[in-house]
């Protein structure tokens, strides 16, 4: 037996690791790369091994960096089974979807392009009905449920706490009567976070694949997160300015949603306007909703904490759909209220795992053009923020000041 890494070693993007044994061969997870130019060009790269002979796929959670290329493993002739958890099956149905749209748009717009140059066209890196395709393929699983999945090889989903499904992957190897437990983390959360389960807790395993973006720091507690949120909200509230939030679009929104339910009334949120930017993301609480009642009524193992449940409701409600554009219409008239606004700033696409600068100035100047005083303006950046070849990351917010991000405008990022 042996391990292959194809990704997200010595980087953040493209997990994607092969495991073999007893002459099978599993994947552990496929997702693309994502950053740079450069980067992002590798998903178009052939696979490092022949997509047929893969027998299984485990995947740990829906994230685009984990996910995003199992279309693309489809397509290319894998005709096994990937598993995963229930919720995060859900998940990837909505968010293949979306990166299939968005593959065919940019194409679209890249072949304009090409065809004044006379250039020869580039084809999406998947279709609408390639993500379709893969659903067929995916079987969900429940935590704490061991199941053999391929001969010598038996597999268990515990909580990760890091979104809605996401998943600990135990593995028991048997392999010429050497058995061997291997464990693969996939991405962890943190206990006492909103909404999520705390962090199963993992006893042994003879070898650990983890992930360690955040390994050599220390998080602030949720606590100062809230207290943090709380301030520059009544910072803004006093100057009559307003709040934009960049954020995944699956895990992060969904956090700052609860928090903005819970603390309604604390927070004196009654005259404050909360927006979504897409469409897509908002039926993202809705089916957290949905798995949350079905946690209570059915005692589906979701993963979701049934603490939050009082208050998630409350978010989905007062939450209005928006585009940018839209927006930017909306706050041309004289506001009565300020605004969240919770968006989605992708580098490639709208469930991309980092924040460019570029990104950013890209998405937001014209709302920013449209919103005024300047001064009165926050960006809370809530996710990895990527700027240049240094990523400064953070698994809490922190705030950009409106003089960075006139840097940022005028600067080639």
């Amino acid at each position: 037996m042996h391990i292959e890494f194809h990704g997200a070693a010595g980087e953040v993007t493209g997990s994607c690791h092969l495991v073999v044994v007893n002459g099978k061969r599993i994947l552990l997870d496929c997702g693309m790369f994502q950053g740079r130019i450069k980067d992002e060009a590798r998903n178009r790269e052939p696979f490092p091994f022949d997509a047929s002979s893969i027998d299984a796929v485990i995947l740990s959670h829906s994230h685009i960096d984990h996910s995003g290329r199992i279309p693309l493993l489809v397509k290319s002739g894998f005709s096994g089974t990937v598993y995963t958890h229930r919720a995060s099956r859900d998940l990837c149905r909505i968010m293949f979807k979306d990166a299939a749209g968005l593959s065919e748009r940019d194409a679209k717009w890249e072949n304009r392009k090409r065809e004044r140059k006379h250039l020869p066209l580039v084809e999406a890196l998947y279709t609408v009905a390639d993500a379709q395709n893969a659903m067929a393929q995916l079987k969900g699983l429940q935590y704490g449920v061991k199941k053999r999945i391929l001969p010598g090889v038996t597999m268990r989903l515990s909580d990760a706490g890091h979104i809605l499904g996401s998943s600990i992957v135990e593995l028991w190897l048997t392999e010429n009567g050497v058995r061997r437990k291997l464990v693969f983390s996939g991405d962890l959360g943190h206990n006492g976070a909103p909404i999520l389960r705390d962090v199963s807790r993992i006893e042994e395993a003879d070898l650990v694949l983890m992930e360690s973006t955040y390994g050599d720091r220390l998080h602030r507690t949720l606590e100062q997160t809230k207290q943090e949120i709380f301030a520059v909200q009544e910072e803004a509230s006093r100057a009559r300015g307003n709040i934009l939030i960049p954020a995944f679009a699956v895990g992060r929104s969904q956090e700052l949603l609860f928090l903005f339910g819970k603390y309604y009334k604390e927070w004196n949120l009654r005259r404050w306007h909360i927006f979504l930017d897409s469409p897509w993301r908002f039926r993202l609480p809705k089916c957290m909703g949905v798995i949350a009642n079905s946690t209570i009524a059915k005692q589906h193992n979701f993963g979701i904490s049934t603490a939050s449940i009082h208050y998630y409701p409350i978010c989905i409600l007062r939450v209005l759909p928006i585009s940018l554009w839209r927006l930017t219409r909306f706050v041309q008239a004289p506001l009565s209220s300020q605004v969240v606004v919770c968006v989605m700033v992708a580098v490639s696409n709208t469930t991309s795992s980092t924040i460019s600068g570029a990104a950013i100035v890209t998405s937001l100047s014209p709302v920013f053009r449209q919103w005024a005083p300047w001064a009165d303006s926050w960006l809370m950046v809530h996710a990895i923020f990527v700027y240049g070849e240094r990523p400064l990351m953070s698994a809490q917010p922190f705030i950009l000041s409106v003089a960075f991000l006139h840097t940022l405008i005028r600067m080639d990022c």
